[in-house]
């Protein structure tokens, strides 16, 4: 009797770990989709600081037509809200230029 249960168990853990092994594949493509994600959203979030940082060092220089300002510092303001949201330890006051 103990030999045919210590059987059945062996079997069950058998097939488990077989299915196991089926299934592997669906949960290694989800790993890559959601680390791809990852890395795209990081790259997207660097994209914004970097398009940021030089439309504010536009702003500050003064590297634009007079008619410009109002549209560069709406656009600047929407991107530093983004930014505070993305990174709020580093982003944790608006700008001088978007109080």
């Amino acid at each position: 009797m103990v030999a045919a249960l210590a059987e059945k168990f062996c079997m069950m853990r058998k097939e488990r770990d077989r299915q196991d092994l089926l299934h592997i594949g669906d949960r290694l493509e989800k790993s890559l989709s959601d680390y791809e994600n990852t890395v795209n959203q990081i790259n997207d979030d660097k994209e914004l600081a970097e398009e940021y940082t030089n439309l504010m060092e536009s702003i500050i220089d003064e590297d634009f037509a007079a008619s410009e300002l109002d549209e560069m510092i709406a656009k600047a303001c929407k991107m530093e809200s983004e930014l505070m949201e993305i990174y709020p330890t580093v982003y944790k006051e608006p700008s001088s230029v978007c109080d």
